[in-house]
């Protein structure tokens, strides 16, 4: 079993070596803390922010979308869903990661998951209404 000291050194590395999707927010949050807890807010409101992107680009998708296209969208929509609750499920491992694998890597992952969802679905948008 690890020592916690590493623990904490390994996440932080993880961390800070994952492509971050650009939220100074986030960053500035976890600068200013230094409680899992805290930290797990700060990840939990980093995904909400993400989200919020992802929903408006969703919203505007669906608008110019009609028949056989919009439920082909929504088919590709459910499945990354559970592609995305899958996609950082590891960083949950307590013995991989330590807690701080989940209150920072974990929420990264996943902000991060849905922020590439977002420009995906933005590309859509781009070559349906030009």
């Amino acid at each position: 079993m690890m020592r916690p000291s590493w623990m904490v050194f390994c996440a932080l590395m993880l961390w800070l070596a994952a492509p971050a999707a650009a939220d100074e927010q986030y960053s500035a949050c976890i600068d200013a803390h230094v409680k899992n807890d805290e930290w797990a807010g700060c990840g939990g409101e980093f995904i909400k922010r993400e989200e919020a992107k992802m929903d408006e680009a969703w919203r505007r998708l669906m608008e110019t979308t009609e028949g056989d296209t919009t439920a082909a969208l929504k088919a590709e929509q459910e499945a990354w869903t559970e592609f995305r609750n899958k996609a950082c499920e590891f960083y949950s491992d307590p013995y991989a990661f330590g807690r701080e694998g989940q209150v920072l890597s974990y929420p990264s992952c996943i902000a991060e998951t849905v922020a590439s969802r977002t420009a995906q679905l933005k590309a859509y948008l781009g070559e349906i209404d030009p």
